[in-house]
């Protein structure tokens, strides 16, 4: 286990990370799903009620539950990678 976390730790070349990253991209886009941060802001504020105040948030706001599930899982990633994956490293 020490050395998946060690390898985990270490900086991945970009021939690595940057196909994942276009993998992905491409994948959301064949399938017809966009993808950004922002659209959450105007996923909840739908959830919220403001298709009352605007017809620009008048959408089935259920289609992008998982969405506002990947925004979740960077935030619970966030927390486990700056708790769990980093060097102790002590400022003297």
């Amino acid at each position: 286990m020490d050395k998946l976390i060690d390898f985990i730790q270490q900086p991945w070349p970009w021939w690595v990370s940057g196909p994942l990253i276009a993998y992905v991209m491409f994948s959301l886009l064949y399938f017809g799903k966009g993808f950004g941060v922002s659209t959450n802001f105007k996923t909840i504020c739908c959830m919220l009620g403001s298709c009352k105040a605007s017809d620009f948030f008048c959408f089935n706001w259920r289609d992008q539950i998982w969405n506002l599930m990947f925004i979740g899982g960077v935030i619970i990633g966030g927390f486990i990678s700056s708790h769990f994956l980093t060097p102790d490293t002590a400022v003297a």
